[in-house]
C-alpha cells in the first residue's frame, strides 16, 4: 500500500482552524504574561491557576460583602465594585475561551494522533513491499548469474566439440613400419612381413565404414558403385552394366584363393575409384583440401600364365 496525502480540502481546514488558533494565542499573550500556544500540561496549570484566582476573588468579596454588612458605615466606592466585577466577568471570560480552545486543541491533537498512525501502517507497508521487491531482485539476478554460468559452460563445451573431429577420434588412422593401420589394424601385407587374413579384413572393413560414412556426410553420391560396410565381411555393389557384388574381404583359403581373389581384387579396384571421386568431389568443393596422394588406377586385360587379369594402381605423392 503506498502512503495516501492529505486531501486538498482537509489541508484548507486545517489551515483555517491553525489561522483562529494564532489570532487566539495572540489574544491570550496580549491579555496575560503568558506566552502563547502553551502546551496541554501548560494550559491545565494555567486554568488551574485562574481557577484559584477566582476562587481568591470569590473569597475576597465575601470578605467585602461581609466587611459591608458587618460595617453599614463603611462607603465602598462604587467604581471599585464596578472595577471587580469587570475583572471577574473578564477573567471568567478568558476561563470559558480557554476551556474552549483546550477542548478544540484536544480533537485537533486527536486527529493528527490518528493520521500519524495511518501514516505509520503506510510506512510499515512501503517498507514490506520494498523489502520484497528486494529480494524479488535478487532472485531475478541469482538466477541470471546462474543462467549465464550455464551458458558460459555450454559455450565452453561447444567451443570444445567444434574442436573434436568425430572421424578422427573414431577412425584412428597411422601405420605400423610399412603398413598403413585404421584402428591398430593394419592394411595389408609383404611376402617379408605375412599379416593374417582376419586383420587385414577387419582392417578393410573399418575404411569401408569410413569412407560411406564420409560419403553420407556429404550428402554425396557414388558415380558406379554403392559401398556395403559389414564389418569383416564388407562387399561394394556395382550399379551400372552387369550388376554384381565384390567381396572386400579376403581368404587364405587354396580353394578361395581360385576363386575368390579376382572379385577381391576387383573389388578393391572398384573401392579405389570411390575414393578418387570422394577426393575429386572435396577439392571441386573447397580448393585448399588435396589428398595427400594421386591415384592412378592402370587395368589391362592381359591374362597371366596363372589366368588372372593384371591389374595396377599407380600411387603418386603430389
Amino acid at each position: 500500500m503506498e502512503p495516501q496525502p492529505i486531501p486538498e480540502t482537509t489541508r484548507g481546514h486545517l489551515s483555517h482552524r491553525l489561522s483562529i488558533a494564532n489570532k487566539l494565542f495572540k489574544l491570550i499573550s496580549e491579555e496575560t504574561d503568558i506566552d502563547n500556544p502553551m502546551c496541554d500540561e501548560c494550559s491545565q496549570e494555567f486554568v488551574a491557576a485562574l481557577e484559584k484566582k477566582i476562587h481568591d476573588l470569590k473569597k475576597e468579596q465575601a470578605l467585602y460583602d461581609q466587611f459591608l454588612k458587618n460595617n453599614p458605615e463603611t462607603k465602598v466606592a462604587k467604581n471599585d465594585v464596578e472595577l471587580l466585577k469587570r475583572r471577574y466577568d473578564k477573567a471568567k471570560e478568558l476561563l470559558i475561551q480557554m476551556e474552549a480552545e483546550r477542548e478544540a486543541i484536544d480533537l485537533e491533537f486527536e486527529k493528527y494522533e490518528q493520521e500519524l498512525q495511518e501514516l505509520e501502517l503506510q510506512e510499515q507497508e512501503y517498507w514490506r513491499q520494498l523489502n520484497s521487491l528486494e529480494m524479488e531482485i535478487q532472485e531475478h539476478q541469482d538466477d541470471l548469474v546462474s543462467v549465464n554460468n550455464q551458458f558460459e559452460l555450454a559455450n565452453s563445451r561447444l567451443e570444445v566439440l567444434s574442436k573434436t573431429n568425430v572421424f578422427n577420434d573414431t577412425f584412428r588412422i597411422w601405420h605400423d613400419g610399412p603398413f598403413g593401420t585404421i584402428n591398430g589394424l593394419r592394411l595389408g601385407r609383404l611376402p617379408t612381413r605375412m599379416v593374417e587374413w582376419p586383420e587385414i579384413n577387419a582392417a578393410i572393413g573399418q575404411t569401408a565404414l569410413l569412407l560411406d560414412t564420409i560419403a553420407q556426410r556429404l550428402n554425396f553420391t557414388f558415380s558406379s558403385y554403392r559401398i556395403i560396410p559389414l564389418g569383416s565381411f564388407s562387399k561394394i555393389e556395382k550399379l551400372d552394366g552387369d550388376l554384381s557384388v565384390y567381396e572386400l574381404h579376403g581368404s587364405s583359403d587354396f580353394t578361395g584363393m581360385l576363386f575368390w581373389n579376382r572379385r577381391f581384387d576387383l573389388g578393391l579396384i572398384a573401392f579405389l575409384q570411390c575414393l578418387k571421386e570422394l577426393g575429386d568431389y572435396a577439392e571441386s568443393k573447397d580448393g585448399r583440401y588435396k589428398l595427400p596422394y594421386k591415384y592412378i588406377l592402370l587395368t589391362k586385360d592381359k591374362q597371366r600364365s596363372d589366368r588372372r587379369l593384371l591389374h595396377q594402381v599407380a600411387v603418386q605423392p603430389r
